[in-house]
């Protein structure tokens, strides 16, 4: 768990990502008075159901390309019912790089994005379908 302030913005802020052989999990909790802490309860909801649901997306990952095509497939898990093809450009650096796996509804609604940090600007594009049943 990191604590830190944030923007009321960021609050319920939720993250749910599977990947070759990688699960990825964020939800953002608020409380607001001093040295308070936040619920965990969304995010134990989220651990807890966590497992296989049957649906699956195609899956890859590659770095300095901007693209990764594959027959490979990952199940989906929880409440993961999309697949989402994302490509990340770094202007700055050059870098390049994109995969495709599961993810939840409200990462898809997220859409395209540019983030510029430091020197680097990344440019995000993200398409989603639907997951399938094998």
């Amino acid at each position: 768990m990191v604590s830190r302030c944030m923007p009321p913005s960021d609050c319920g802020f939720t993250y749910s990502e599977t990947f070759k052989d990688q699960h990825n999990m964020i939800y953002i909790s608020c409380c607001y008075t001093d040295k308070c802490t936040p619920s965990n309860a969304e995010f134990m909801r989220m651990v807890n159901n966590s497992s296989p649901n049957g649906l699956v997306c195609p899956t890859c990952f590659t770095l300095h390309f901007s693209s990764c095509k594959t027959s490979e497939t990952v199940q989906c898990r929880g409440e993961e019912d999309m697949c989402y093809f994302y490509t990340t450009n770094e202007i700055g650096s050059m870098n390049q790089y994109a995969g495709r796996g599961c993810t939840i509804k409200d990462d898809c609604n997220r859409g395209n994005s540019t983030v510029k940090m430091a020197k680097i600007r990344y440019i995000n594009t993200m398409i989603c379908t639907e997951a399938k049943r094998p």
